[in-house]
């Protein structure tokens, strides 16, 4: 039973963001006067339908995507009301409004958050130093201000973190306030031990704060309510940071295939963090184990929202960036590619990424078995 219910969140947690994704279709096509066949969460068999108007409702077998399915995508229609019809505005707009919404989706998360558990804030200031780490070695302290990092400025931790893993060579230059005036300091760089990220040894101040909903606590500043939403949707920026950086280290070589996960992995994390929250369930009252277990879901939902939205942008068949793609070259040429044309190419890109996820459900596998 303890392993049914991470199975039970994780079919809840990819049901809401990938029906949140084709809502966004869904609405903008119904917007822009296309006509919507069927609006479906799940693969495979319907097990139900209902049709209340133009548009078939169905709930399938298989809860591993979803789809909007729009009258004549990938095929010439004469309906005025077509897909294909309509102007490149119109179709750009109904294809990106789904990754839109996952980002959506991800600041109600986030700002939710924050505004009920309180956040907190990793400035640029050093708050600790990791023992003879190269940060230290080169002579930095703690309470120093890094403001640039190879010559870019700097405005949060975030921004440290991203400018020190990004970066190339042995050395990295870091531009720093003390006492008021400004330093400079070429640092060696270093490899994690658990990940071989490029690091420099360097723990930020952090601040915590109090959300504008959550219950006092002494000793500890409560932030406004729009303080607390700006705490949410910096969240967005960290999380699309991470995201193209893990995207740019997989381009580059520097990140194995082997460390991409898919839905048998997300659950399997979602498991450990259930039994986690389990183990300790007897040693704290279980309203707050529960509120625990619910933020660390959620979070992980708002983290996995943003990754399937930026994804399906990508520039590839098969996925909204690949039909975008198609749509600008239309929009340049004069003319759309032949929709027989481009329903092969998406097809055989489809086949690509369902292997692609076969190949990660594998490794997913032998994963939680090692």
């Amino acid at each position: 039973m303890q392993h049914i219910i991470p199975i039970l969140i994780g079919i809840l947690i990819f049901g809401l963001i990938v029906f949140v994704h084709e809502l966004g279709h869904f609405i903008a096509a119904r917007r822009c006067g296309i006509f919507v066949e069927e609006f479906a969460l799940g693969m495979g068999p319907k097990l139900l339908s209902w049709q209340p108007g133009e548009t078939l409702y169905s709930i399938r077998a298989f809860p591993i995507g979803g789809f909007c399915k729009m009258e004549s995508e990938d095929e010439e229609s004469v309906s005025e009301r077509s897909f294909g019809n309509k102007s490149v505005p119109k179709r750009m707009i109904t294809i990106l409004a789904g990754s839109a919404m996952n980002f959506v989706l991800a600041f109600v998360i986030f700002a939710m958050g924050a505004l009920t558990g309180g956040f907190a804030t990793a400035t640029t200031t050093i708050g600790a130093l990791i023992p003879n780490g190269p940060a230290e070695q080169s002579g930095m302290l703690i309470g120093d201000e890094i403001t640039h990092i190879n010559g870019s400025a700097v405005g949060n931790f975030e921004d440290v973190r991203v400018g020190i893993t990004t970066s190339s060579g042995e050395f990295i230059n870091i531009v720093f306030l003390r006492d008021g005036a400004l330093h400079q300091l070429d640092v060696p760089v270093a490899l994690s031990d658990d990940d071989n990220r490029r690091i420099i040894g360097i723990v930020p101040r952090v601040y915590a704060y109090l959300g504008a909903f959550q219950s006092e606590r002494e000793g500890m500043e409560r932030a406004s309510f729009a303080e607390s939403v700006r705490a949410g949707a910096r969240n967005i920026r960290t999380f699309v940071q991470n995201t193209f950086t893990v995207l740019g280290e997989l381009v580059t070589g520097r990140a194995s295939m082997d460390s991409l996960m898919g839905p048998i992995g997300i659950v399997g994390v979602i498991d450990d963090n259930f039994q986690a929250a389990v183990a300790v369930a007897e040693e704290v009252p279980r309203s707050d184990v529960f509120a625990q277990l619910l933020w660390m879901n959620m979070m992980f939902a708002g983290m996995l929202s943003i990754a399937i939205g930026i994804f399906n942008l990508l520039p590839l068949p098969a996925l909204d960036g690949g039909r975008f793609i198609f749509l600008a070259l239309e929009g340049v040429r004069g003319k759309p590619i032949k929709p027989e044309t481009e329903g092969t190419i998406h097809f055989v890109g489809f086949v690509l990424l369902m292997s692609l996820a076969l190949y990660i459900a594998y490794r997913d596998v032998i994963r939680l078995m090692m």
